[in-house]
């Protein structure tokens, strides 16, 4: 399986869409025995596919090299503490930090 490469941004807004493959592939990249269709966008990280904490750790440095501007942490306290630890809910956050961060003029796109 290939290693996931970092995702140019290509304009001024994610697509939700494009953001939920990417995140797919890069929890399948950690749980190769996950198919795409077990990971659903509202699965439990960690209750319905099983990562620990390294597998955490592994996921949010794939985010954190697509997104280094995103502080993760209070997605990851509010996930925690509330048991919404999914693609959904993250996908939503980064969506929404996006949204306040848009790119600046002369940042490539």
């Amino acid at each position: 399986m290939h290693r996931l490469e970092p995702a140019p941004r290509r304009g001024p807004a994610l697509d939700r869409d494009e953001l939920v493959a990417w995140m797919q592939d890069a929890i399948r990249e950690i749980r190769l025995d996950l198919s795409r269709e077990q990971v659903e966008e509202e699965a439990s990280l960690v209750h319905d596919l099983g990562f620990d904490s390294l597998a955490l750790e592994g996921l949010m440095a794939r985010v954190k090299a697509r997104f280094p501007s995103v502080d993760l942490t209070p997605w990851y306290m509010r996930a925690a503490q509330h048991g919404q630890d999914s693609l959904a809910t993250l996908v939503d956050f980064l969506l929404q930090m996006d949204a306040r961060n848009p790119p600046r003029e002369g940042d490539e796109t």
